[in-house]
């Protein structure tokens, strides 16, 4: 039986990817937290959408042996193909999978089982000026376990940073950043109206809470995923520019050029991915909004490049 999402201080992990780069300075652990409650269509990490264990299917691996249909009351299923609806999450199947096409996505950690596990390298982060990262998925869903994990890492000396979305904010966002030592913000669309439609949920609030995390003092980041056709139009990158200006504590714009990597993570979902038309930005692109940044007084650096 798995732990029930109701236990205090526990949540639901998908990944701890230790020798992490690019989620603040120096060497880091990040780890993505599941469940997110926005529905960004060119999302790079669908497996943290849903905050539930969820069975994967690589059909590449499977060997066609039937294990699994063994112990299986359904006929073992796969995401997104006939009856799945039926699948009852036990995950038998994954135990009997001897190819190890069935897996199971999301474990159940208490706070000292992740303290553990990610302290193991603090080796890594005393001698390059790393840390561990919460990611997502929306790490903040979890805010009361965040806190509890970022106050024991403190302890230990571990620098903390919040990868966040700015969804959640008030109380529980102030009992996480009082931990924390960097903010990674995300910022996608300033028309309020088009984030609505695109990003699934109200534009207001999250610029209320990057706010929220400038007036704690938190040193911030902001991370603007660059997708052609959702976030590049100059207007938006005006914008973004504009709001940025007034954050204090903000210490770069990081872009990030939108990529395709995530685009087999649907299908072993059994998902569609909803932008397969879709191309990576341009180099000349990126430099370009970069400039936008840079000409307005603030540091900015196309990630994988600079």
């Amino acid at each position: 039986m798995t732990t029930p999402q109701t236990e205090p201080l526990r949540a639901l992990v998908t990944n701890i990817q230790g020798f992490s780069t690019e989620d603040g300075p120096g060497i880091r652990t990040t780890v993505f937290f599941k469940g997110c409650p926005l529905a960004c269509p060119w999302c790079h990490n669908p497996e943290g959408l849903a905050a539930k264990e969820e069975l994967i299917f690589y059909a590449e691996k499977c060997i066609g042996c039937k294990e699994c249909v063994k112990v299986c009351g359904h006929g073992a299923p796969v995401p997104g193909g006939p009856r799945f609806e039926e699948c009852e999450r036990c995950f038998k199947c994954v135990e009997a999978c001897p190819a190890t096409a069935r897996r199971k996505m999301g474990e159940w950690y208490s706070v000292e089982r992740l303290a553990a596990q990610v302290l193991r390298d603090r080796v890594y982060y005393e001698t390059s000026g790393g840390g561990v990262t919460a990611s997502g998925g929306e790490a903040m869903i979890w805010a009361e376990f965040l806190a509890g994990f970022f106050k024991r890492l403190k302890a230990e000396g571990i620098h903390t940073a919040l990868d966040t979305s700015g969804v959640v904010g008030g109380e529980r966002l102030k009992a996480v950043l009082e931990h924390t030592d960097l903010a990674l913000v995300d910022l996608k669309i300033m028309d309020p109206e088009r984030h609505r439609a695109v990003i699934g949920v109200e534009l207001s609030p999250i610029l209320a809470h990057i706010r929220e995390i400038d007036d704690s003092g938190t040193a911030m980041l902001i991370r603007v995923p660059v997708v052609p056709g959702y976030t590049d139009d100059p207007a938006n990158i005006s914008a973004m520019a504009e709001f940025a200006r007034t954050l204090e504590h903000l210490q770069l714009i990081d872009l990030l050029p939108y990529h395709r990597m995530a685009e087999p993570k649907y299908r072993h979902l059994g998902k569609k991915y909803s932008v397969p038309d879709l191309k990576p930005p341009s180099a000349e692109a990126m430099e370009s909004i970069k400039q936008v940044f840079t000409a307005a007084g603030i540091k900015a650096v196309i990630a994988g490049k600079d």
